[in-house]
């Protein structure tokens, strides 16, 4: 299974900070590219300069690890221990479960790069045919 992670960071009043696609290459299941979409998006927001950030994904398997204590030693442990070591690197490094639905921008993001072969950047934009799904993006965070 080849994977491209799509990224994207916001700000609290879900203003687009900078977003990527990074190509995962070959991954065995989708949890291990979970794993993987989580840790490059860990070292973008550190890349980035930020000291606070929440990373959503909706993978709930690797959001519950993240959230333990221990040593993970399942089929993902390396990635996992490697994404909890950079926590240090973080004034605040948080963790939460987000459904498909509402993780729709990163989806639409990874889809427009399926085979991607190299990493692209955008620094406060996204693709302009994302701009569409970000603005809903900020209409429901809004309306909660």
């Amino acid at each position: 299974m080849t994977a491209t992670a799509g990224i994207i960071i916001k700000n609290h009043e879900c203003l687009v900070m900078g977003a990527c696609t990074y190509p995962l290459g070959r991954t065995g299941d989708s949890t291990t590219a979970e794993a993987k979409a989580c840790l490059q998006a860990v070292i973008f927001g550190e890349e980035m300069g930020f000291r606070d950030l929440v990373v959503e994904g909706d993978g709930l398997i690797v959001i519950k690890k993240l959230k333990l204590d221990s040593a993970d030693r399942s089929v993902v442990g390396n990635i996992i221990n490697e994404i909890q070591r950079k926590i240090f690197s973080f004034v605040n490094l948080s963790f939460e479960y987000t459904s498909r639905k509402t993780n729709e921008t990163t989806h639409a993001l990874e889809a427009r790069v399926y085979n991607l072969t190299s990493s692209s950047y955008w620094i406060e934009e996204v693709p302009t045919e994302m701009e569409p799904t970000i603005v809903n993006d900020q209409r429901r965070l809004l309306n909660r």
